[in-house]
């Protein structure tokens, strides 16, 4: 923070501001649902499959009929109402944030989010001394919740109890075929990268959950769930569960499943590969951190490599505007090679020269990989809900960053970059949606700093030399 002039306390700023929210409204307040209009219900669900479960598949085939099941009984305070709530509010969340975008009235789902929280948060004390999968299930439930509300501190706090929660499971539960395991364990891997997305950009206490990602076996090849019932259909209110199945959905279901099921595991290895090592340095006779260009090459062969291995249903491979799955795991790629590179530039600011051709030409690949990061962060912000703070507090850094760099005389005179282009992709970061950061004071903080960072520097262009990338 200090190098991009933002001081050491601006970090600590941003997690005071998200402390000084008052809890969410439902919170340690009598549950005010009394009836649940099962159309409303079922919307809510389908709406939490197609943005929301993609990203963390946690649920097994069959919770559609456990949904309606618990949703027409009498939702006493219990994991498993918990965890149906839930569900249920976090679909509705995403209801109304489609609605917004969309530009239409939300007023058919508005508030319902609210009074699905208030009855699942209703169960909470059950839920943090019960023991089952359903309890923790909900745990993440809940942190995805405010991970959508863009309250990464509350977010944060349900993915750490959740996470003590499955570390003490998986200790006791046989590591075999049984259903307990294979829940356990995709409870396990989203919650490793719940809270890895948040402390990446929060100063947080780690939960010690890294300690078993070596034990802990990846999710199985089993199908997770999908949406698979007719929303549409004229008898849904009084039909039972299994009567309103969709058989013509069926085959969509399976293919979404699939693709979930390879983004998680994609994303689960680009993480791990993340934790092992992400930055080229080494330490010199001296003492001294420097730049490692050997480990950079390294490090991007690996990545090169994860992403070449990729299967067809979440590649990102010669795709203009691939579909969110995908393009998040573009983001992802291309910010591991900003994360590689920058050590070259840190020591190119710090030392004021350029010390060989080959730290030049890995600069350039520096400013080369936010040009290719900027359109994807872009729309991911725009379609990942769940991840949307930890994206746009990435555009922040990454962008403060390029500035800092592109104002470093010997990388702004030497480098081979197309500096019309980037800056360009500097003045995009202006385009997100204002809803998006002023949905929370630390991104309200990100934003008004950036503007004001972009408006001072970046906004002569002759002051850029036109260096075209080779």
């Amino acid at each position: 923070m200090e190098v991009l002039g933002l001081g050491p306390s601006f970090a600590r700023e941003l997690v005071v501001l998200e402390r000084g929210i008052a809890p969410h409204a439902g919170i340690g307040h009598a549950a005010r649902l009394r009836f649940i209009q099962q159309q409303q219900a079922l919307a809510a669900l389908a709406a939490f499959s197609a943005h929301v479960h993609i990203w963390y598949p946690i649920l097994r085939p069959g919770f559609s009929e456990r949904y309606i099941s618990v949703l027409s009984g009498p939702l006493a305070a219990s994991p498993e109402s918990c965890l149906v709530l839930s569900v249920a509010a976090v679909g509705a969340l995403v209801q109304e944030d489609q609605a917004l975008r969309a530009g239409a009235p939300s007023s058919h789902c508005a508030g319902n989010s609210e009074l699905y929280l208030e009855a699942a948060t209703a169960s909470l004390p059950v839920v943090l001394i019960d023991g089952s999968i359903e309890s923790i299930q909900s745990l993440v439930l809940l942190s995805i919740y405010h991970c959508c509300l863009s309250r990464p501190c509350q977010a944060y706090d349900y993915a750490m109890i959740a996470s003590f929660k499955v570390q003490n499971l998986l200790k006791c539960v046989d590591a075999g075929k049984n259903e307990l395991y294979e829940q356990a364990k995709r409870c396990y891997w989203a919650v490793l990268l719940l809270e890895s997305e948040l402390r990446d950009q929060l100063d947080m206490v780690d939960s010690g959950i890294w300690n078993f990602d070596d034990k802990v076996d990846l999710p199985d090849s089993r199908r997770s769930w999908q949406f698979d019932l007719d929303v549409g259909s004229p008898g849904t209110t009084t039909a039972s569960p299994s009567s309103i199945i969709s058989t013509a959905s069926a085959g969509s279901a399976v293919a979404a499943s699939d693709k979930a099921q390879a983004y998680f595991l994609a994303e689960i290895a680009v993480r791990r590969m993340l934790h092992r090592c992400y930055t080229a340095i080494r330490r010199t006779p001296r003492g001294d951190i420097a730049y490692a260009p050997g480990i950079a090459l390294e490090l991007e062969t690996q990545l090169d490599e994860w992403q070449s291995v990729l299967p067809d249903a979440v590649h990102f491979r010669y795709l203009a505007a691939p579909e969110p799955l995908s393009n998040f795991l573009r983001v992802q790629y291309y910010c591991c090679k900003i994360s590689i590179y920058w050590p070259a530039v840190y020591q190119c600011i710090q030392d004021g020269r350029i010390s060989t051709t080959e730290i030049l030409e890995h600069c350039g690949r520096f400013f080369h990989a936010y040009i290719q990061s900027i359109p994807s962060m872009l729309m991911a912000v725009r379609d990942c809900i769940v991840n949307r703070w930890t994206l746009y507090a990435t555009i922040f850094t990454t962008s403060m960053a390029v500035i800092q760099a592109a104002g470093t005389p010997c990388l702004r005179n030497e480098c081979a970059v197309d500096w019309a282009q980037l800056l360009a992709c500097l003045r995009s970061t202006r385009s997100v949606d204002r809803r998006i950061v002023q949905a929370s004071p630390s991104l309200s903080l990100l934003h008004r700093t950036l503007t004001d960072r972009l408006a001072r520097v970046c906004l002569d262009d002759s002051a850029v030399p036109a260096h075209p990338i080779p």
